[in-house]
């Protein structure tokens, strides 16, 4: 079985599934503030030919490179575990959106939207945490207060002496005997 070889170079596979060799990386913002890597690429023949690049307009006219910035959130980066890596970008080469970057953004949202709904949780259970904590730390006035609202409840339904109420003028009456 033959082997795969081995890259001599950094190359970036874009969402579409054309390639480019990477000359060279370098984070940086763009007009906007967004932050991203600026890349300084050799395009493929295939990205030449698909997007029209012109040598001396849109390509070094000597060397026949191109720089192009794209956001974080479209770049996969890799480990820096060999001397050569395969970047990916999930846009095409102009950054237009392709099937990976539209899957990327979706599972980038979904994130966010867990995040924000993992605060609110947080927030919540705090202000649960706390109306225990205040229940119990007060748990006998809560007990008589509640009571008070049983009886007067009771009252109010028509019931006007509870058993208790017979039990303690029971006792009452005993006792003056």
């Amino acid at each position: 079985m033959a082997e795969v070889p081995v890259p001599t170079h950094d190359e970036v596979v874009f969402g579409d599934g054309s390639m480019a060799q990477i000359i060279k990386v370098r984070e940086r913002k763009n007009e906007e503030g967004i932050e991203g890597d600026e890349f300084i690429l050799n395009p493929s023949r295939e990205i030449k030919e698909h997007f029209g690049l012109k040598s001396g307009v849109e390509l070094h006219p000597v060397l026949g490179y191109v720089k192009k910035w794209y956001p974080k959130t479209s770049i996969i980066r890799p480990e820096a575990k060999f001397p050569t890596a395969r970047w990916l970008i999930t846009t095409d080469f102009e950054g237009d959106e392709t099937n990976w970057s539209r899957k990327h953004i979706s599972d980038t949202e979904l994130i966010k939207d867990l995040q924000r709904e993992n605060k609110i949780l947080k927030m919540e259970r705090a202000r649960t945490y706390k109306t225990l904590e205040l229940a119990t730390s007060q748990q006998v006035q809560f007990f008589k207060w509640n009571a008070e609202m049983i009886k007067e409840a009771r009252k109010a339904g028509g019931r006007i002496e509870t058993e208790e109420d017979i039990e303690s003028k029971e006792q009452q009456q005993e006792e003056i005997k």
